[in-house]
């Protein structure tokens, strides 16, 4: 596996990396649609998963893939950004009164930000003889845990313009099978958007079926004569809240109506889209 990963290193980009390169190489008991997932993510963030900077974690058939990045990531982007400073981290207390603390210093910032995580929080449990108890790693190594849970969400508070929409990282998903997931999604509403109703595409393709992923274009699927906001709806309700707000992150909103211009929320449609039908077509095979 490590020799077949080194010849496509210079092969596979987050650009050009397909559905069967997913499935080969990295998650071979994902579903077409968290695969369409991790691709739509990787490309819009422009992460490489040949160079472990996305993963699609999935432990059992049946089980909900998670799509993390490793905080490395997190700190090559805010290196990227110029205003980089570093960050002083360490913990405090003991057992489940711990907590890790973090300052971050930005070259622009005249105070470093600082971000605690309490260890009750965001230990990942799992359930063994009946008791609710740490995983693995957690038991293990619990200190060096918070620390990235914390440095991982200080990196993202202080440098949100080169983090938006970046997956979590490993420690903050549970990745335990039989374990209690303590990350949760805020519920989110799409409210409608003051416009017309867009109108019909001329004759090609609105509602034309896909014949062929590897050719058809999925979107052309979609049916355009609905409202701006009813395509956000239906794509909410084909995503999923989390999957949905993965990718409104990335284009720096929480919901529908925080577009301001028409065209950025046109371009957040079509990454929606994309994802959406291609898991339909994919799930409709199975």
């Amino acid at each position: 596996m490590g020799k077949e990963l080194a010849k496509q290193d210079n092969l596979i980009t987050p650009d050009t990396i397909t559905k069967d390169d997913v499935k080969r190489l990295f998650c071979p008991t994902a579903t077409e649609k968290e695969i369409a997932m991790f691709l739509q993510i990787a490309k819009l963030n422009q992460l490489n998963p040949l160079k472990r900077e996305i993963y699609l974690v999935k432990y059992k058939v049946g089980m909900a893939a998670s799509i993390v990045t490793g905080y490395e990531t997190y700190l090559k982007r805010a290196s990227r950004s110029g205003q980089y400073g570093g960050f002083k981290v360490w913990v405090e207390g003991e057992s489940s009164l711990m907590k890790a603390c973090i300052d971050v210093y930005r070259k622009d910032f005249d105070n470093p930000l600082h971000h605690e995580v309490d260890y009750a929080e965001y230990a990942q449990m799992k359930w063994e003889n009946g008791k609710r108890v740490p995983n693995k790693f957690w038991h293990e190594k619990p200190k060096t845990m918070l620390k990235k849970v914390v440095i991982s969400q200080a990196l993202r508070f202080a440098f949100p313009d080169e983090l938006a929409g970046m997956p979590y990282v490993r420690e903050e998903i549970n990745e335990e099978p039989n374990g209690v997931e303590v990350v949760k999604t805020e519920q989110i509403t799409v409210e409608p958007l003051v416009e017309s109703p867009q109108s019909p595409e001329d004759g090609t393709g609105a509602n034309k079926p896909i014949q062929s992923t590897t050719t058809a274009n999925p979107v052309e699927k979609v049916n355009k004569t609905l409202s701006t906001n009813e395509r956000f709806k239906n794509a909410l309700k084909a995503l999923g809240e989390t999957d949905y707000r993965h990718i409104l992150d990335k284009f720096g909103v929480k919901s529908a109506n925080e577009f301001k211009a028409k065209e950025k929320a046109e371009e957040a449609l079509k990454a929606l889209e994309e994802v959406s039908i291609i898991g339909e077509v994919f799930d409709d095979k199975v």
